[in-house]
């Protein structure tokens, strides 16, 4: 039987939304006992299809879930600004994908693989002068494991002076 309802656990925490056979199942609510909530769509129990798990601390994922964990498209947005956009596996960042850091302005597209850089990617190092995200130093290479294994190619920016030296 196919049911909307409320449920308190003794933990915290406090599910409200569809129920299928005693268990989460269609779209529902879950705040957790530290305050985090996830608004989406439920399957058996557990976290699947689209939702957005908002953090207490400010940071807000949004994208597709299987079996409870973040798995295939997705953004997470960070409360400093910094945003991740592209595919995740088990929680983590995993395929292609983009990050930009708001602080220093650089930004990464490329491959990840369980959470870090891995792959062929191109990094912009920061902004030009006039504060384009696009515009600073340019980097080719491959990383593994988070680490530059190989420069394939260095671009200045636009505006660099290396660009045309005077000496």
């Amino acid at each position: 039987m196919d049911r909307h309802g409320i449920l308190c656990y003794r933990n915290g925490e406090k599910y409200e939304g569809s129920w299928k056979q005693d268990t989460a199942h269609g779209k529902g609510t879950l705040t957790y006992a530290g305050g985090d909530k996830y608004v989406g769509e439920w399957r058996e129990g557990k976290k699947e299809g689209l939702g957005a798990l908002h953090y207490v601390n400010g940071d807000v994922f949004k994208g597709e879930w299987r079996k409870d964990f973040a798995c295939g498209h997705g953004v997470l947005a960070y409360m400093n600004g910094d945003v991740y956009e592209g595919e995740w596996l088990n929680d983590r960042r995993h395929g292609q994908g983009r990050f930009v850091c708001r602080q220093d302005g650089k930004t990464y597209v490329g491959g990840w693989r369980e959470g870090r850089r891995h792959g062929g990617g191109v990094m912009t190092l920061g902004k030009d002068e006039k504060g384009e995200e696009e515009g600073g130093d340019v980097l080719r290479g491959q990383w593994e494991h988070g680490v530059l294994v190989n420069v394939v190619q260095f671009c200045f920016a636009r505006d660099s002076p290396w660009n045309d030296p005077k000496y």
